[in-house]
C-alpha cells in the first residue's frame, strides 16, 4: 500500500471511530433522559398508591362505624337535617 492510502485510511478510521464515539454518546444522554421521566412517572404512581391505601383505611374504619348508632345520627343530621324530638333548632337568617 501507498503511504497516502494508508493516511487516507487511517483518518477514515478516526472518522468512523469519532462517529461511533458521538452516536454511543447520544445514545446515552437520551437513554437517560428516558429513564429519569421513567423514574419520575414511578414517583408519582408510588405517591397515589400511599394515597389510596390512606383512603382504603378511612373507608375500612367507616366500614367498621357505619351501623352504629352515633354514626347513623350524625349522617341523619348532616344529611337530611333530621333532629331529635324535643330538641330546639336555630336557623342563622344571615344564611
Amino acid at each position: 500500500m501507498k503511504p497516502a492510502s494508508r493516511k487516507r485510511k487511517a483518518g477514515l478510521e478516526i472518522f468512523i471511530l469519532i462517529g461511533l464515539f458521538l452516536y454511543f454518546t447520544y445514545i446515552i444522554f437520551d437513554q437517560q433522559a428516558i429513564l429519569d421521566k421513567r423514574i419520575a412517572e414511578m414517583k408519582d404512581i408510588e405517591q397515589k398508591i400511599e394515597e389510596e391505601k390512606v383512603l382504603h383505611e378511612e373507608l375500612l374504619r367507616e366500614k367498621e362505624n357505619i351501623n352504629s348508632d352515633e354514626y347513623i345520627e350524625r349522617i341523619a343530621r348532616e344529611k337530611f337535617g333530621l333532629v331529635k324530638s324535643g330538641e330546639k333548632v336555630f336557623v342563622d337568617i344571615n344564611k
